[in-house]
């Protein structure tokens, strides 16, 4: 009936989607504090997130257009656009999968927008748009340097600037939309369970490793590649590097046509696969929008409980507990922490096997794997990717910082915590203990797969054990640190804070390209690994103390 009188009272689905996306944008980037009455409070940290994101972006669109200005001076010039269109593609489909669920279903103010007069494919739809505008801006970090260097060293045609500016705005469409299909079908699979969001967890992490597994298979497909290279030479490469980019992503094949051949045609089918797939979306999501939802929300009370006995606990175990639930009952919280640890994990034991499985290139090695083989049959390459391990290990961990976000989380409900006879420091531990609790197992258990490989000594030992845990001590004291100084308790999903606030991102990624900074100083400098190990380990240690103190002197506010 609602879904109805919207139709005839309320504002057309187009009005609608406009007006909800306005309305959604500007809680999410805070364009109140910017114009509003308070637009003077808070300039310092307004400007400290501009500048992290344009440091990031900076690094990610210097990378991209140095990589096709290689591929441009070796011959690959026809295989840029599709490998431009790919790997933004494929970046927003990994990022897109952890936050669907936040921003499609179960979202905080689900009751109140589906209380307004607008139908069920305008709130699809303005969902939609707030997601594609967000991954648009990663695809023009990656797209637009690449771009530009084709622009520089082939100085194409006008047409082709029109497809290329085509390709990037249509290049978030397909990927987007697979990864909210995906979501769609996670959410209508979990509700199915009596405990509907731990079924969407296990699904998503599931997905997820899916997804690695076939970009891994079709990215790098044996010795074939290399192999025609030889005989071929770059052409044959190129079209060995092309027909791999049109089985990992077919409508990249399309954008080829259009910017490398001048084919209209093809960007005309390009953009009508890419709009049909959106339309086909929120038309058929729409239908079980409502009741996706109030399934995913609802919780499953046993008939049977019966009182029994009461234990006491201290004030840090039961806060302990509590953050504990709450870290595993908030499925994109998980997943944004929990992938760096699985990641560490995923890698040491992939390396323990492959280690063990000997040096020789066996019929079947990826290329990825042939080139791991072909590095460790090197001594001296050998010897710096012991020397590197540490670090690697180190800035995976890093990126797993549940404590960046956890004060957060609290949201309006902080005012619990503040009224509590408890000291500040009580509740501030409690956090720190769930992240120590993800990262230090998994500290321990990677250092010893790989010292059991890799280790030719007891110093190689002591680091790859030394370095990652304590760095593991470092980051979530470090991510308390950042996440008193820079709260954010008024947020309208739980993804706005877990993935896209400052704290989320200096705790987050600062960690994890912090972890490895030494490698790229290793490199750079030639130092030696060791000595940079230990001087590592002791300025995280120090670190750690140092914000450890001003952790337990903060106030809860």
């Amino acid at each position: 009936m609602r879904n109805k009188a919207a139709g005839q009272n309320g504002p057309g689905s187009l009005a609608g989607c406009l007006i909800l996306s306005k309305a959604q944008l500007r809680n999410q980037f805070r364009l109140n504090e910017l114009w509003g009455k308070n637009a003077g409070k808070g300039q310092g940290r307004r400007l400290l997130l501009l500048a992290s994101f344009a440091m990031l972006a900076v690094m990610v669109a210097v990378y991209a257009y140095l990589l096709a200005w290689g591929m441009l001076k070796v011959g690959l010039a026809r295989a840029v656009p599709g490998y431009a269109l790919t790997a933004a593609s494929l970046m927003t489909l990994f990022f897109t999968i952890l936050k669907s669920n936040g921003f499609l279903f179960a979202f905080r103010d689900y009751d109140l927008v589906m209380s307004l007069p607008v139908s069920h494919g305008a709130v699809i739809a303005s969902r939609f748009f707030q997601m594609y505008l967000m991954n648009l801006a990663g695809c023009l970090l990656v797209m637009l340097p690449m771009g530009t260097a084709c622009a520089v060293f082939s100085r194409p045609g006008p047409g082709f600037y029109l497809v290329w500016l085509a390709g990037m705005l249509l290049a978030p469409l397909i990927p987007t939309t697979l990864a909210a299909v995906l979501g769609a079908l996670i959410t209508a699979a979990a509700v199915r369970f009596r405990y509907t969001r731990p079924a969407a967890l296990v699904l998503s992490f599931g997905a997820m490793f899916v997804y690695l597994y076939f970009v891994m298979k079709f990215s790098f497909g044996g010795q074939a590649m290399f192999d025609s290279m030889d005989a071929q030479g770059m052409a044959s490469l190129g079209a060995a590097l092309s027909a791999q980019i049109r089985r990992l992503y077919p409508p990249a094949a399309l954008f080829t046509e259009a910017a490398a051949e001048g084919r209209l045609l093809s960007l005309l089918w390009f953009a009508l696969i890419s709009l049909g797939w959106f339309l086909a979306f929120v038309s058929l999501l729409s239908l079980k929008y409502q009741e996706l939802n109030t399934a995913l929300a609802s919780r499953r009370r046993a008939g049977n409980f019966r009182l029994g006995r009461l234990r006491r606990q201290s004030p840090l175990a039961a806060l302990y507990q509590k953050e504990l639930k709450r870290f595993f009952s908030t499925n994109i919280y998980v997943l944004n922490v929990g992938m760096g640890v699985i990641m560490a994990l995923g890698a040491s034991l992939a390396l323990f096997f492959l280690a063990g499985q000997g040096l020789e290139p066996a019929e079947g090695d990826s290329q990825a794997i042939l080139l791991l083989k072909g590095l460790m049959a090197s001594p001296k390459a050998a010897r710096l990717a012991m020397g590197l391990l540490p670090f690697g290990l180190a800035g995976l961990l890093g990126s797993s910082c549940s404590t960046c976000s956890a004060l957060s989380l609290e949201g309006k409900n902080l005012w619990i915590l503040q009224s509590l006879p408890l000291r500040p420091k009580t509740v501030f531990d409690s956090k720190i203990l769930v992240n120590l609790t993800l990262v230090l197992p998994a500290s321990l258990i990677s250092s010893a797969l790989l010292a059991l490989r890799f280790a030719s000594g007891p110093a190689d030992t002591l680091l790859l054990f030394l370095v990652p845990l304590s760095y593991s001590l470092f980051i979530p004291v470090w991510g308390m640190y950042v996440n008193i100084k820079l709260p954010n308790y008024g947020w309208e999903t739980e993804a706005a804070v877990v993935k896209q606030s400052l704290a989320a991102m200096l705790g987050t990624l600062g960690g994890m390209l912090v972890g490895w900074a030494p490698i790229m100083l290793i490199m750079a400098a030639g130092l030696d690994a060791s000595l940079v190990g230990f001087g590592f380990a002791a300025v995280s240690l120090a670190l750690t103390a140092f914000f450890y103190r001003l952790v337990g002197r903060a106030a809860l506010k």
